[in-house]
């Protein structure tokens, strides 16, 4: 058993709750079983002056968050925040990466349906294609191709001619 002198025991009554029983039981050299009797020690003492008696239950320093001013236990190293306003860092960090995803998705969807319109256009191209082709082959099997377009200009010609306006005369 410890034997506590009068500066040991003021000592322990000044920094309980304020020191770690570990690091007490280290500076003195001594068991909890044995600090716990300084304990009772020391508030017997107290209880015969009239005083609240002493507790060494350690309670850990207050911290203030920066960011929200609240006091707290521990401060997250990485942000310098209380763990809440921690917490709501990685939130709105987490919604901004969401957004970013999202309008990834539209502009991939965009492409998408850019893609289908291209893709119809060129169905479409093809199918007039084909239909050129046919006609193309409807007029071969039936002799319509002599005609060539040097004869459609001279008829049109022709015809503009033959026309009452076109030669400035005009009726009155």
């Amino acid at each position: 058993m410890h034997q506590w002198t009068t500066s040991e025991l003021s000592y322990i009554e000044e920094n309980a709750g304020k020191v770690p029983t570990h690091q007490l039981r280290k500076k003195y050299g001594c068991s909890l079983d044995a600090l716990r009797g300084a304990k009772k020690r020391i508030n017997a003492d107290r209880f015969m002056k009239g005083l609240e008696p002493i507790s060494l239950r350690f309670d850990k320093p207050l911290f203030v968050c920066p960011n929200c001013n609240q006091k707290t236990d521990r401060i997250i190293a990485r942000s310098g925040w209380c763990k809440a306003c921690t917490d709501e860092l990685k939130l709105d960090s987490y919604h901004h990466r969401l957004e970013i995803v999202d309008r990834e998705a539209q502009r991939v969807q965009e492409l998408e349906r850019n893609k289908a319109r291209e893709d119809a256009v060129k169905r479409e191209l093809d199918n007039l294609k084909q239909k050129k082709r046919t006609v193309v082959k409807t007029l071969v099997k039936h002799d319509l191709s002599a005609r060539t377009e040097k004869d459609t200009v001279c008829e049109t010609v022709t015809t503009t001619r033959d026309h009452p306006y076109s030669e400035g005369k005009r009726p009155e």
